[in-house]
């Protein structure tokens, strides 16, 4: 799946032949990757359009959307097993506003920060039956941690500017969340 910068979409096999023409027009989320459909049969591939859309694209180039409400052209989009049970989440970050939704489009939860929130929403998986969202302010410098319940775990000691990093630097099974601010980068790491 190729996106241009413009959001437009071309789907093709490994040697750049197309492989689904897409038989409506379509723009991409110019922050919305494209992810394997796992909630229904309404698409093969998911994802959210230029106005925030959810789209199900089919086989055969057709395409299916779903509302979740109205959400600017700088949206972020993210389809998780946020919560472990099993479906896939879908979540949105637009502005200052972040919302969680499970498979039935029912609020898990939902966050409203004190400014525009300019970075993807990363999801950390903290152990095997845990994930939690971690998201930067750039403007604040703070960085917000959700569990499923949407409680904040993040403390005013965790700082940062930059897009989360998650990964084990030692390849040790530790996870170390780095996180840079000014010319200083940040180790975070979850026991």
């Amino acid at each position: 799946v190729i996106t241009d910068s413009e959001g437009n979409v071309k789907i093709t096999d490994r040697r750049g032949n197309a492989r689904i023409n897409l038989k409506d027009d379509f723009v991409n989320g110019l922050h919305s990757e494209f992810y394997v459909n796992e909630t229904n049969s309404k698409g093969i591939l998911l994802t959210t359009d230029a106005e925030g859309t959810l789209t199900y694209i089919k086989a055969n180039g057709r395409i299916e959307t779903t509302d979740f409400g109205d959400f600017s052209r700088e949206h972020y989009f993210l389809y998780e097993d946020f919560d472990n049970r099993g479906g896939k989440d879908f979540i949105f970050l637009d502005g200052n506003k972040l919302t969680v939704y499970d498979r039935f489009k029912n609020v898990m939860f939902a966050w409203e920060f004190e400014n525009e929130i300019r970075s993807t929403p990363v999801i950390i998986p903290v152990s095997a039956r845990e994930k939690i969202i971690g998201i930067v302010s750039g403007a604040t410098g703070k960085i917000y941690l959700f569990d499923r319940q949407g409680n904040l775990l993040s403390t005013p000691d965790h700082v940062g500017k930059t897009q989360l990093l998650i990964g084990s630097i030692r390849r040790d099974g530790q996870l170390n969340m780095i996180v840079g601010s000014g010319n200083t980068i940040y180790n975070y790491y979850f026991r």
